[in-house]
């Protein structure tokens, strides 16, 4: 039974570690790594996160100026028109 625990547990850690540690450790010792990523991947993806964050930006700026409006006109009290 003591055996059977053993294999389990080695079994188990080998598991946990194969896919982050084992598997990328032996393709680059066997030359099979995959290539890295281009620096014109980098800087693309890049300029999309400076793009969306900037767009978030705006989002939110426009968001509180809406409710800044809103709250302006909540307070002042509903306007005979």
């Amino acid at each position: 039974m003591k055996t059977v625990a053993v294999f389990a547990i080695i079994f188990g850690c080998f598991a946990i570690l194969y896919p982050k540690i084992f598997h990328p450790m032996l393709f680059h010792l066997l030359g099979m790594a995959p290539s890295r990523r281009s620096a014109d991947d980098i800087s693309r993806n890049l300029k999309t996160a400076c793009i969306l964050s900037s767009v978030m930006l705006n989002n939110a700026k426009s968001a509180d100026r809406v409710k800044v409006h809103i709250t302006a006109s909540t307070q002042n009290g509903p306007t005979a028109d």
